[in-house]
């Protein structure tokens, strides 16, 4: 059997990513602001959207709590940059179970940031998001148990909140995932199982999955090869299903995924037409990376697949604001 670790004899990722709070308020504010069109002649102005929001969080809503936090965390639209503030309004979402606010309390208390150091707290905080399925928590919590940094050791455990987010299509989860079965760390030794998982995170565009993946794939026979191929199809099938489901009840952070599915024929056909759509709508949510990769696909596309992809986006936009609509009925 194949031994790898973090690095051997394949390489590696270095230790898990750095999980910084990653936060996004456009889709609150472009709501707020009605999607930026102006008011019709006659009509009132369209209110300050931070006060707005700020009212809002003030009433007790958990998502305005999060995004009014978010604002003083990137010190942007006219709101400076407040750590205690950030701290503050978190709390409060995270104590009415907002996952996104509970994750964003792990980074500040693990590090210090803002609050004096409380691993404690910070692996408090990390499982309660990742008992809610927040599928990056649940990474961290993983890699918390595989180092027992703060709790007992415990490589079954770590295993178990890896194989969760990989579920969820977290590349990483299924990279380390991956690793675990390689090295039968908390789970029994199984070269097949590893070719599967390294195979979905490959698809993601993580290198270092795709290198382990091939280097484990001369351990293999072929009826092996053919059946972990055809689980990894499947697994990718259903992940980019999630995101479907996530994307069109307006999930940015989804639409944004179910583009990269499109992108990379993650469950799908390669259609970088319907990537240009779904990251145009995303973008237009707020969601910052998919602003970003719109730059790397619209030169992919011809006049008229810019044109196609663009109707597409308005189409999808319409649709989910419709369903937005008849739920608020």
């Amino acid at each position: 059997m194949m031994k790898t670790s973090w690095g051997k004899p394949v390489q590696n990722v270095g230790s898990v990513r750095v999980l910084l709070v990653t936060l996004s308020v456009g889709v609150c504010i472009a709501t707020l602001m009605g999607c930026g069109n102006k008011p019709e002649k006659g009509t009132s102005p369209v209110a300050d959207p931070i006060e707005t929001l700020r009212k809002a969080a003030e009433q007790g809503d958990a998502d305005a709590q999060y995004d009014f936090g978010a604002l003083y965390a990137n010190g942007k639209d006219g709101v400076p940059k407040d750590p205690a503030e950030v701290l503050k309004w978190f709390l409060k979402a995270a104590e009415q179970g907002h996952a996104e606010a509970q994750y964003g309390l792990v980074v500040p208390y693990a590090f210090g940031f803002g609050v004096p150091k409380d691993n404690a707290e910070a692996i408090k905080w990390c499982r309660k998001a990742a008992e809610q399925g927040h599928a990056e928590a649940q990474v961290y919590l993983g890699r918390i148990y595989d180092k027992g940094d703060g709790v007992p050791e415990d490589a079954a455990e770590a295993a178990k909140w890896f194989r969760k987010s990989a579920e969820q299509g977290d590349s990483y989860g299924q990279f380390r995932l991956g690793t675990m079965y390689a090295n039968g760390e908390g789970v029994p030794e199984d070269d097949a199982q590893a070719f599967v998982w390294f195979s979905v995170a490959a698809a993601s565009g993580l290198n270092t999955a795709s290198e382990n993946r091939d280097s484990i794939k001369s351990e293999l026979t072929p009826p092996q090869l053919e059946k972990g191929e055809a689980m990894a199809t499947e697994i990718l099938e259903q992940i980019q299903k999630l995101y479907r489901k996530a994307a069109e009840q307006g999930h940015a952070e989804a639409q944004y995924k179910l583009g990269d599915c499109y992108f990379r024929g993650i469950g799908v056909a390669d259609d970088d037409v319907a990537a240009y759509a779904w990251r145009s709508v995303a973008a237009a949510s707020g969601y910052e990376k998919a602003r970003n990769m719109l730059d790397v696909t619209k030169p992919m596309l011809t006049a008229s697949e810019l044109e196609k992809g663009e109707a597409m986006a308005r189409e999808i936009s319409e649709r989910i604001e419709k369903r937005r609509a008849e739920k608020a009925e």
